[in-house]
């Protein structure tokens, strides 16, 4: 075997074995890049499996909630004024003829007023009426209903450049605000609501403050939820979301309530 010959073997050799090693090395690195593709679909899921059983118990403690509080409504509000209509009705028999038409009248807006209310709850707790109109119109529909079933102002400010970038974005922030504005009428013994929507860079920050005594029985402090569900839900939503939250109670003063989430 001549030298030549002996270099060419040698050259064919180390190529060959240089040519093993780079695919040996482009197959590692696949490998490990679709090791760590699979690592990061399996968080991917797991994130996305822990994020569906978080919405999936809110929902379902939501929807408890709001049980509870159409039950409330219904009671106080709607079985109040047909009790009032049954009772009238009930004294018929004993009215003269001049009376009975204006008692009859009266029947009829006790009913009426019945039928108004039970339709208010139905659009106020209905997902369907937020998503054919929109949550700035839903939301000045709630501060028409605290204003005229809760008789205290209620002012909204929401800019128009806000757009969500999800419809259950905008059903989490009018659940939100619609849970603060339930605790104000049941606790803080407020004369004034004021809500502001309004968007800053990429941001949309929430504002909600009414004028009561700046207590309440169901707290959210340092964004930890309280005992009372109606915070804790507030809490969570905000959580699902990536909303950062701060609450002040402030006696004498009231409620002062900020959220803010990024909107892309």
């Amino acid at each position: 075997m001549d030298k030549e010959t002996y270099e060419n073997i040698i050259i064919v050799i180390s190529t060959t074995g240089l040519l093993f090693l780079l695919g040996g090395l482009i197959i590692s690195l696949l490998l490990a890049a679709r090791n760590r593709q699979l690592k990061h679909n399996a968080i991917l899921a797991e994130t996305k499996n822990n994020f569906d059983k978080e919405l999936i118990n809110t929902r379902l403690e939501v929807t408890e909630n709001i049980l509870n509080e159409v039950a409330r409504d219904l009671h106080d509000d709607v079985g109040q004024m047909l009790t009032f209509a049954i009772l009238q009705l009930n004294n018929l028999k004993s009215q003269n003829v001049n009376d009975l038409e204006a008692n009859l009248e009266e029947i009829r807006e006790s009913v009426k007023s019945s039928l108004e209310s039970v339709r208010s709850i139905s659009k106020s707790l209905s997902s369907d009426y937020l998503g054919t109109f929109g949550i700035s119109e839903s939301l000045n529909k709630l501060c028409d209903n605290v204003i005229k079933y809760g008789k205290i102002p209620a002012e909204l400010h929401f800019s128009n450049d806000v757009v969500f970038i999800s419809k259950t974005h905008e059903l989490f922030i009018y659940r939100i605000i619609q849970e603060l504005v339930t605790n104000t009428l049941k606790y803080a013994h407020a004369s004034k609501i004021v809500i502001e929507v309004i968007k800053i860079d990429d941001q949309i920050k929430i504002k909600y403050a009414d004028n009561g005594i700046g207590s309440s029985p169901n707290l959210l402090d340092n964004n930890t939820p309280a005992n009372g569900m109606g915070l804790t839900n507030i809490y969570k939503r905000a959580r699902l979301i990536n909303g950062e939250l701060s609450v002040k109670f402030i006696p004498g003063s009231g409620m002062f309530f900020e959220m803010s989430f990024p909107n892309v």
